[in-house]
């Protein structure tokens, strides 16, 4: 079960939106579709977006490069600490195991 209520189609129309867009538009894990993510991953690091650990269950997402908005409740606390009241995106980022998992979140502008 997610630990955030709903999750949000990941629709924002800036950089990392649409590279996340463009590599979701690719049904296989080609090379072109390993660059896109990479280079998402690449601007929300740019961007400053906080590392989160956690398993596929905690914000449902489970692929590399899979990607959802949230909003973050005013009483969060933990790792989305500093976005509440905020909508923040989350992307899987890292596969760390049987079932863990990297995520990044950052805020939708």
């Amino acid at each position: 079960m997610s630990e955030l209520r709903e999750q949000i189609l990941d629709t924002a129309d800036d950089e990392i939106g649409s590279l996340l867009a463009q590599a979701r538009a690719i049904e296989t894990m080609t090379m072109e579709k390993r660059g896109l993510i990479a280079r998402a991953i690449e601007a929300m690091r740019v961007a400053n977006y906080v590392s989160i650990r956690g398993t596929y269950q905690s914000y449902n997402l489970s692929r590399i490069g899979q990607s959802c908005q949230y909003d973050i409740p005013k009483d969060r606390r933990g790792a989305l600490l500093p976005f509440r009241g905020m909508r923040v995106r989350m992307v899987c980022v890292e596969n760390t195991g049987r079932n863990g998992r990297v995520f990044l979140a950052g805020p939708v502008s």
